[in-house]
């Protein structure tokens, strides 16, 4: 039986195809975008592995694949981009590629010499969206697919290292410096995050009708977040869950505006990174799981990042910086401010960090303007990644694929209403 295209109707645009309707249509340009796409997403936590040395040569000559691969796919990607004569809206892209760019930028000002390593970074990250906008414009069922494929992949991967190694792909590592497929315990809600969005579209669409099965999959992966002690990733589960329960073939939820779940995440930003009164208002859930009102120690690192962006607030303190964390018995270091916003502003700047956020901003603006059932499957994972984001880092290739999803089913709405 031969159906329209799902994805394209689900998506509110005028693309239209054919696909099988009965099975998951299978095609080898899904497995080969998935190849063109999951060398982005870095797996295996290379560089992390090799300075925990396992396999570091094997793992340095994979490095150097990735890396390579990732540069000549960007490249391409972006000739394609600026090639298409579709109608790619390159605005939604503007300050996304002004942050990109400005990183870039501003590491080369702030140790004055013209680092390559940065430079490459901001044009593979423009490079990925461009990749993903124009696989959609290709074939929009396709794109979903191979997104399917690969964060799949990496689910099966994330379980394989949870539940059948002895404490992750390396052992003997104490409980929070495990690493798994996707790298720290804290880095599962930003990895398996997109699955549940991704396999919320796809049901949707093929039972016409939201179920109580994603749900019931986003509290298995809370339960495994719980399994090994990563709290931040079981708390969000617990809230993706809550906020995709149906009720009459529509979400909950899905009536509050994208702008009051932005302003949630600022008052939590103001009140447990900046302040302490959203942390003393919710002590009794941090003892409910485990934790304290220093969220394991990175109160210290905020307050090292907040003296990098004191001393250097327009062009940042530079990528290499490094914060310290004093235990009772003994200390540590790492490269990450374990707040994605204050690691920017600390890094690259306050210009930096400002065109992220003004790209946050559009986006959510876009989706008040124009939202549907589906966009706010979007904006749930797109939101709580930005605040998980509050507490660790943030994959920027897994913000690109969300903001896209996000762009995809609210502002083609319009696109199509203006000129069909």
């Amino acid at each position: 039986m031969i159906a329209n295209n799902k994805l394209a109707i689900s998506l509110n645009t005028s693309y239209t195809n054919t696909v099988k309707s009965s099975i998951l249509y299978f095609d080898l340009r899904i497995l080969l975008w998935a190849v063109l796409i999951i060398p982005f997403l870095e797996p295996w936590n290379v560089e992390t592995l090799i300075s925990l040395g396992f396999y570091p040569d094997l793992l340095s000559f994979a490095s150097v694949v990735v890396g390579s691969a990732k540069a000549g796919i960007s490249i391409i990607a972006i000739i394609w981009f600026l090639l298409s004569k579709k109608n790619h809206q390159p605005n939604h892209l503007l300050f996304f590629c002004c942050f990109s760019l400005s990183m870039a930028f501003m590491s080369i000002l702030s140790s004055g010499t013209f680092l390559t390593n940065e430079l490459f970074r901001a044009v593979q990250y423009i490079g990925f969206a461009c990749l993903i906008f124009c696989l959609y414009e290709r074939n929009p069922s396709y794109l979903l697919y191979s997104l399917l494929l690969v964060f799949s992949f990496l689910g099966i991967l994330a379980f394989i290292s949870i539940y059948l190694t002895d404490g992750g792909f390396i052992s003997g590592l104490k409980e929070s410096a495990r690493q798994y497929s996707f790298g720290g315990k804290n880095s599962i809600f930003v990895t398996l995050c997109p699955l549940v969005i991704l396999i919320a579209i796809y049901c949707g669409e093929k039972k016409k009708k939201n179920t109580f099965a994603v749900p019931i999959l986003t509290l298995i992966f809370a339960c495994t977040s719980w399994y090994i002690d990563s709290s931040s990733s079981f708390v969000f589960f617990i809230l993706l869950g809550i906020m995709l329960i149906p009720f009459r073939g529509r979400f909950i939820f899905s009536f509050i505006p994208g702008k009051f779940l932005l302003f949630a995440v600022v008052l939590i930003f103001f009140g447990t990174v900046l302040g302490s009164f959203v942390t003393d208002a919710l002590s009794g859930l941090f003892s409910l799981v485990g934790r304290d009102s220093s969220f394991s120690n990175r109160d210290q690192i905020w307050i090292q990042a907040l003296n990098y962006i004191s001393a250097n607030p327009i062009i940042g303190s530079g990528s290499q910086i490094t914060y310290g964390i004093q235990y009772e018995i003994g200390s540590a270091s790492t490269n990450i401010a374990h707040c994605y916003y204050l690691d920017i502003a600390a890094k690259y700047g306050l210009i930096t960090l400002s065109f992220f956020l003004l790209d946050v901003v559009a986006i959510i603006r876009n989706y008040d303007r124009n939202k549907t059932e589906l966009s706010f499957l979007a904006l749930s994972g797109f939101m709580l990644v930005l605040g998980h984001s509050l507490f660790d880092d943030l994959v920027i290739y897994v913000y690109v694929i969300l903001r896209f999803l996000l762009i995809k089913s609210s502002y083609y709405q319009n696109i199509r209403d203006k000129y069909e």
